[in-house]
């Protein structure tokens, strides 16, 4: 097997457990914010650290970031550019 295969292989794993844990974290937030009333301290760190993980795992898992996002930052980097003007 060569080395590239591997590390395809790898970084497609990565991307799955990342997404995969992302969204537990986030899960985990949501439900105990909604128990607790609030989401502050350990469990906003948990959300943030999830809601990364769910950016960075599809990028990985499938080469590419959530479209909707994609879309997003470039339409707020065109507004930004027109706003320079």
């Amino acid at each position: 097997m060569a080395t590239g295969t591997l590390v395809t292989r790898g970084r497609k794993y990565l991307g799955m457990v990342l997404t995969v844990v992302g969204a537990l974290l986030i899960a985990y937030a949501i439900v105990t914010g909604g128990v607790v009333g609030s989401i502050t301290g350990a469990v906003a760190y948990a959300a943030t650290v999830g809601w990364l993980c769910v950016m960075i795992g599809p990028w990985l898992w499938y080469g590419e970031v959530p479209r909707t996002v994609l879309e997003r930052v470039r339409a707020e980097v065109a507004r930004l550019k027109r706003a320079e003007r």
